[in-house]
């Protein structure tokens, strides 16, 4: 599933409300699809459930893109995703920082490390 399809799959879910403040949200406007488990988290699931050999350099490229498609199936899974507003998205991601993965870690080193800081 893509992630527009995941996206439009969530905001149809949640009734295209903030499931936290309850404000009504248009789905060409802006507003927010947030990971429930942080995305860096679902990387190390990812890398765990993919290969648990702690050996990373040792494994073929043909492996690596088994990692990619199961990190991107856990990245669209929309049990793991909710409808926010920006405010609210904002407000969450302020409380908990450390789920914040900034656009310049999403590099392919990114998504080819067993450790993401």
């Amino acid at each position: 599933m893509g992630w527009w399809f995941a996206r439009k799959g969530v905001f149809d879910r949640d009734g295209g409300k903030c499931v936290i403040c309850g404000k009504q949200l248009n789905f060409d406007a802006t507003w927010d699809c947030h990971h429930v488990i942080p995305v860096a988290e679902l990387h190390t699931i990812a890398y765990n459930v993919a290969y648990m050999n702690p050996d990373w350099d040792n494994i073929s490229e043909a492996d690596k893109r088994h990692f990619a498609v199961i990190y991107t199936l856990l990245v669209h899974d929309i049990n793991n995703l909710v409808t926010l507003c920006s405010t609210c998205h904002k407000l969450e991601h302020a409380a908990n920082p450390e789920t914040v993965v900034y656009e310049e870690t999403l590099t392919l080193d990114f998504f080819f490390k067993k450790d993401v800081v």
